[in-house]
């Protein structure tokens, strides 16, 4: 009967009653092995045993299984199961780079915590925090500190966004934040520019429209212009986006409603926006009502 081998790592099974001279080298070779081998795990899970610079959130000891084809790292309430990324060459106490781990995150039942993450450490094996993030309960990623993607940091969305099915509004700061503002009682006005409404916008990449009705009393209408900029009661040049003119014969007692084309705004710090307009008319008064609004598109 000749030497056998284990099943899973093919150390050797020396022959019973044989290998009288040979057994010694063959067992010696067989514990190297094992060594090597419990030593690269160890190595790989725990973070010791030469892996220094070990970050908080990789704290031995963990419980690993290892069965043909898979890894199982088992965490605790106290410690996070993960594996480890470390650089030799940076000193002792410094090694530590990336962890990829399954956080010790309770779990309180409707498949609420162990959460997955990547999380990234510094030259000196300092933890800047997690880079990735996803919650189990949800599936739901978190990118902590943004995504770039790309040449020119665009990012190419394959299969599409979702959009919201809950009537939700997004939040303050996010692509998709609507403003508004209204003035529903504006006037008495001449016919020189006013401003009917001023809205505050953060800094970012605005689309901005307006509209505003105008009603005529006790006289005629010919002229009606409404606008969007950035310079109280000022238009901007003709043709321009955002600055709409209706002009035609007049007409008496007359109300028009004038809505700009959208234009787009992009501010590097907080700007006020103003929604207004001018009348060519005669009779008694103009007074006016309108809504600005605006979208974030970045």
């Amino acid at each position: 009967m000749a030497d056998g081998q284990t099943t899973n790592y093919q150390w050797t099974l020396p022959q019973v009653g044989a290998s009288a001279s040979t057994w010694g080298n063959k067992l010696n070779a067989d514990l190297s092995s094992i060594d090597s081998t419990v030593s690269a795990i160890s190595k790989l899970v725990s973070g010791v045993a030469g892996l220094s610079g070990t970050p908080p959130y990789l704290t031995p000891p963990l419980q690993t299984l290892i069965t043909p084809n898979q890894v199982s790292i088992a965490n605790s309430a106290t410690v996070q199961g993960a594996v480890q990324f470390t650089n030799s060459a940076a000193p002792t106490g410094q090694q530590a780079r990336w962890a990829v781990l399954e956080d010790n995150s309770t779990e309180s039942g409707a498949n609420a915590g162990s959460n997955f993450g990547v999380w990234a450490s510094s030259d000196t094996g300092v933890s800047l925090g997690p880079a990735l993030q996803i919650t189990r309960a949800t599936r739901q990623v978190n990118f902590p500190t943004g995504i770039t993607g790309g040449s020119g940091g665009s990012l190419t969305i394959v299969n599409g966004v979702q959009g919201v099915t809950t009537g939700a509004n997004a939040a303050v700061g996010v692509v998709g934040e609507y403003v508004q503002a209204q003035n529903l009682s504006g006037g008495p006005f001449s016919n020189v520019a006013f401003d009917l409404i001023a809205l505050s916008l953060a800094h970012g990449d605005w689309n901005v429209w307006a509209t505003i009705e105008y009603i005529v009393t006790g006289g005629s209408l010919s002229n009606a212009q409404t606008w969007v900029n950035t310079a109280s009661a000022t238009p901007p040049a003709p043709g321009s986006q955002g600055y709409t003119i209706m002009a035609g014969p007049s007409v008496s007692f007359v109300t028009l409603t004038v809505t700009t084309t959208p234009v787009a705004m992009n501010f590097a710090t907080s700007q006020t926006v103003y929604a207004s307009g001018t009348v060519i008319f005669t009779g008694t008064s103009c007074a006016a009502k309108g809504t600005l609004s605006a979208r974030r598109m970045r």
